[in-house]
């Protein structure tokens, strides 16, 4: 019974176009990921974070074989602006975790990213989209990190020179 259990599907990924032709990213960071989709409220959670939030559930978790098909941008500015707006939402997240960062972290990270998504996860198998999206990642990270390192050195009076959209 559904109201007993939580239901997890697979959920396609497509992007710049892809959907019209049906497909979807099937190496790289984007690849297919299960996530739970169907829950009872009364016995899940939703853990909150800026990005990246997930459910949390008490009980069984059952798999389905079908998947949700999600068209994640209109296109390389919306991917470009959102992803902007996440790097800042989560280096605000963790500076006000206290997470810190260093010079070197802002280099190595969004290079590792790159690494791993393209090379370690196949993305190049997704031919030029997984060529993007490895890249757009790789971006997101740099933002994120060095977003999280002009925090961690500036004063908090002075940070809106820095962020002027806060």
């Amino acid at each position: 019974m559904l109201a007993q259990i939580s239901v997890e599907l697979h959920k396609l990924t497509s992007t710049l176009d892809q959907s019209k032709r049906a497909g979807h990213i099937a190496h790289g960071d984007w690849r297919s990921d299960r996530g739970i989709r169907l829950f009872d409220r009364r016995k899940a959670r939703i853990a909150r974070r800026e990005v990246h939030e997930h459910v949390r559930v008490e009980g069984k978790v059952s798999s389905l074989g079908a998947a949700v098909l999600h068209n994640s941008y209109e296109d390389l500015e919306d991917q470009l602006g959102k992803l902007s707006g996440y790097a800042r939402l989560m280096a605000e997240e963790l500076h006000r975790e206290g997470r810190r960062t260093s010079f070197l972290a802002c280099v190595v990270s969004p290079l590792w990213r790159f690494v791993r998504s393209y090379f370690v996860r196949l993305g190049f198998m997704d031919g030029w989209r997984g060529y993007v999206i490895a890249t757009v990642e790789a971006r997101y990270v740099r933002e994120k990190y060095l977003r999280l390192l002009v925090m961690n050195q500036t004063p908090p009076r002075h940070r809106h020179r820095f962020f002027p959209d806060r």
